[in-house]
């Protein structure tokens, strides 16, 4: 039953999100941009399979190879490019090769699901490579968290990753004139977003593993 409502609340967000992505709310305000891709990454994902945790996957010696080469792609694909999207140089170079933000978005939530896959079905890892790779998901963010904060510190407010993101992300209509249209300074903006990113991942883990457990 609890599985079911795990799953079935994940579907809900995944739909809501949609529908009435949380960015619409304020497209202004950084740290709400942070929030939707929070659950888009590391909450809905793992509430999505955690409906089917009680599979026992009964994989060949090759598909289990497969699967962790799977993995290892998607592990390095979303550290790349979750890496890239806050650069202000990662961003000129999407723009370059015509990729958007929304293409980026459902690309790295792809991955991202595939990376919640060890957390959360009986794959058979033994708890040593389960604590080694919950050390791996923690490290790969730490690039993009640590651009963001030490950009909040250091950086002009017109220079900093905040506002290439958010040009990037800019619904039609909206530009680069209306970023200090915001709720929260934008150097308390873009560093609260950097914590929430670390912090909604590490929770996720947390609460993945006493669900799994």
């Amino acid at each position: 039953m609890r599985k079911t409502i795990v799953f079935l609340t994940g579907i809900l967000l995944f739909i809501t999100e949609l529908s009435f992505p949380l960015s619409k709310i304020n497209p202004l305000s950084y740290s709400l941009h942070m929030l939707e891709i929070c659950l888009l990454y590391f909450v809905i994902p793992p509430m999505l399979l955690h409906g089917f945790s009680n599979i026992r996957w009964n994989l060949s010696d090759f598909a289990r190879s497969i699967a962790d080469l799977s993995l290892f792609i998607s592990l390095a694909g979303f550290a790349l490019l979750i890496t890239l999207e806050h650069m202000s140089f990662g961003i000129e170079l999407f723009q370059q090769i015509g990729i958007s933000s929304s293409v980026l978005k459902w690309i790295l939530f792809l991955l991202a699901i595939d990376i919640w896959r060890p957390f959360c079905l009986k794959v058979g890892w033994s708890k040593n490579k389960m604590s080694r790779f919950s050390l791996v998901n923690l490290l790969i963010l730490m690039p993009a968290c640590l651009i963001l904060l030490i950009d909040s510190i250091f950086s002009p407010v017109d220079s900093m990753v905040s506002t290439y993101t958010m040009a990037f992300c800019f619904p039609i209509g909206m530009t680069i004139d209306d970023i200090q249209s915001t709720l929260l300074p934008a150097r308390l903006n873009q560093g609260l977003a950097a914590f929430m990113m670390i912090g909604f991942h590490k929770g996720s883990l947390w609460v993945v593993g006493k669900l799994e457990s």
